[in-house]
Order: C-alpha cells, then structure tokens, then sequence
C-alpha cells in the first residue's frame, strides 16, 4: 500500500474540491486523486472492515429503541473527516436503524471560522444532533512565533457563534474537547511546516469549550477523559497529529451514551 495514497484515502482529500463525490464513489475519488481504481478500492474497502471490527465492539446498542428519524451530523477537521473515525465507527455500528442518518460534515484543516462560513453546507442537512469537534488548527502554532492561528478570543467567539446558529435551527449540539497530539512525531512528519502545537494553547483551549459548555448548556465529550487509559505510543496515527484506532474506538463508545441522551431530549 502506497504511504501517500493512503493518507489521501484516509483523510478525504477529494473533498476539498466541493464536488459533492459520494464516499464510495471510488471511480471518481480514484481520478480525482491519481490513484489507480484498483489500488482505491483496497485501500477504501480495508478501512470499512476496520470499521465493521471496531463497531462489533460497541457496547450499548441492544437496547436501542429510538424510532424516529433523525440527522445526526458531525463538523470537525481530519480528525472527524477520517474513514476509520468515531463517526465511521458509529455510522456503521448504527447501519441496521435506517431512521438515524450520520452526515460527515467534517473537512481536512478545518478551523473554528469555517462552519460559519459554511453553514450552508451544515444546514442543508436539517441536523437534529450536531457532533462538533475544531480546535487543533486554531491552537497551532509556527515554531518561533508563539503566537496560535487563532487566538484565544475570536476562538471563544467563533464557537459561542456556532452553538448560535446551530440553535437558531433546532439542532442539539454536543462539544467534543480537542484531542492531544504527539509533537515529536509531527516534527518528524511534517517538518518544513514549523507546526508547533504547545499543550498549554490546547488547555487554553478546552478551557474555552468547558466554560462555552456550562454556559450554554450544552453537551460536552472530554477527550482527556476518555484518552488517558491509553498508552500514549498507541493514541496516535503515524504522524502524531491524528489519533488511531484505539482512540477513535474509544470515543466512539463514550459518545455514543451522550447521543442517546441528545435524542431523547429531542423527544422533549
């Protein structure tokens, strides 16, 4: 398997390009990357079983009785846009119950800004639930500067403005806590971008969305909660900026608990 296609598969790359390519359309995802359709199609069908395994180990889902329909959709950077992500993990452990929809809204590099600039794409989705997770791009930094992308306050701004819009039309919004990352490894992966991710910006950070979260009344998944029990080598994808299997497992099962709450408070 080639590293580099791999990692255009994995993260969705071809979605930049805003052409609404459906996720298993592996011809056209093939010619818009330059990967070979066979190549595409291994790749791509080796992630869905990942999925399959990791959704065979979700605990919770026997006694699911919900039978309304509902949107559930997610907005978030790599993280979230990611065939072996939590919401993957989800969207195929809940692919019997055909009344919950699971819609990736997500996008590679996404920043706190970009949802507002977007609601378009987030609103056509008339989402009952909203699973929103943004921050590592906002708290990076370039080594020397010390400055973040986004500072502390349009961050904090940004995101009470998101639970605004997102409320505005009907959606119950549940926050998940920026994950950590492995700043050695990114050196190592992509060292000419000077990326500098201190853990104090992310903190900082979280601090902003537990306070948002209390404020605001809405729901809150702690990613340091759920990722401590973890050995650090095994949180993280090659590159030390993505978290692995093991860490998307882990959130998968520790949100699922928290959408169920969502939905019955939908119920009213």
């Amino acid at each position: 398997m080639d590293i580099e296609n791999e990692f255009l598969l994995k993260f969705n790359f071809q979605k930049w390009l805003r052409l609404g390519i459906n996720d298993y359309d592996y011809d056209r995802i093939g010619k818009i990357l330059g990967i070979e359709i066979p190549e595409v199609t291994a790749v791509l069908e080796s992630f869905k079983s990942d999925n399959r395994e990791a959704a065979s180990k979700i605990k919770g889902l026997k006694k699911w009785k919900f039978k309304d329909r509902a949107n559930i959709i997610f907005i978030g950077d790599s993280n979230t846009s990611n065939r072996t992500s939590y919401m993957n993990i989800l969207k195929e452990a809940f692919s019997s119950h055909e009344n919950i929809n699971f819609i990736d809204c997500a996008l590679s590099a996404w920043r706190s800004g970009d949802p507002i600039q977007d609601f378009y794409s987030i609103n056509i989705y008339s989402p009952d639930i909203t699973v929103y997770m943004i921050g590592t791009n906002d708290f990076r930094s370039i080594k020397g500067l010390g400055t973040c992308v986004t500072s502390l306050e349009e961050y904090k701004k940004n995101v009470s403005f998101t639970i605004k819009m997102l409320r505005s039309i009907g959606s119950i919004i549940i926050i998940q806590t920026i994950p950590p990352v492995k700043q050695e490894w990114i050196d190592s992966a992509y060292e000419a971008t000077l990326w500098d991710f201190k853990e104090k910006d992310r903190k900082a950070f979280n601090n902003v969305l537990k306070n948002l979260s209390r404020k605001e009344n809405v729901l809150i998944n702690d990613m340091d909660t759920i990722l401590k029990s973890i050995d650090n080598d095994n949180l993280y994808y090659k590159d030390g900026l993505h978290l692995s299997n093991y860490a998307h497992e882990a959130i998968a099962n520790k949100l699922l608990p928290i959408i169920k709450k969502a939905l019955l408070l939908r119920m009213g």
